[in-house]
């Protein structure tokens, strides 16, 4: 069973969690289970991780690692729930990082780090990943 995936992402203060929260209530109300994954770069930063002094570069590639075993520990939870009707929410997911970076860079980064630890974007992409910008 395909876990439907929705990526919520957007600026600062653009209204993501507070859409987040309207979408989860809803779909809740119709039967389903939503589950949510947490800003990878807010977790970070609330244990004290920064961008600064951290490269720009460095620091997006720590944020994609963190959002991709989030994403990947969640994901496997959505599966373990199926009779539920689960639907996996990310306040913001790994794509954002790119938004920092120059292009190109971030992947190649990312892959170096991440090698063999899991599917890429184009095969997240394969498994219909929709991802909304607000």
């Amino acid at each position: 069973m395909m876990i439907p995936k929705i990526c919520i992402d957007g600026g600062p203060c653009g209204g993501k969690t507070t859409a987040l929260a309207h979408l989860v209530e809803k779909l809740s109300q119709k039967g389903f289970y939503p589950i949510v994954v947490p800003e990878a770069a807010t977790l970070l930063m609330n244990g004290n991780i920064w961008p600064a002094p951290w490269p720009t570069l460095e620091f997006q590639t720590a944020v994609i690692g963190t959002a991709k075993h989030l994403e990947d520990v969640m994901l496997r939870a959505a599966k373990a729930r199926t009779k539920l009707k689960p639907v996996l929410f990310c306040d913001r997911g790994k794509a954002s990082s790119k938004a920092y970076v120059e292009e190109g860079k971030i992947n190649l980064q990312a892959l170096r780090r991440n090698r063999n630890k899991g599917q890429g974007e184009e095969d997240e992409r394969k498994q219909g990943v929709s991802q909304t910008k607000t």
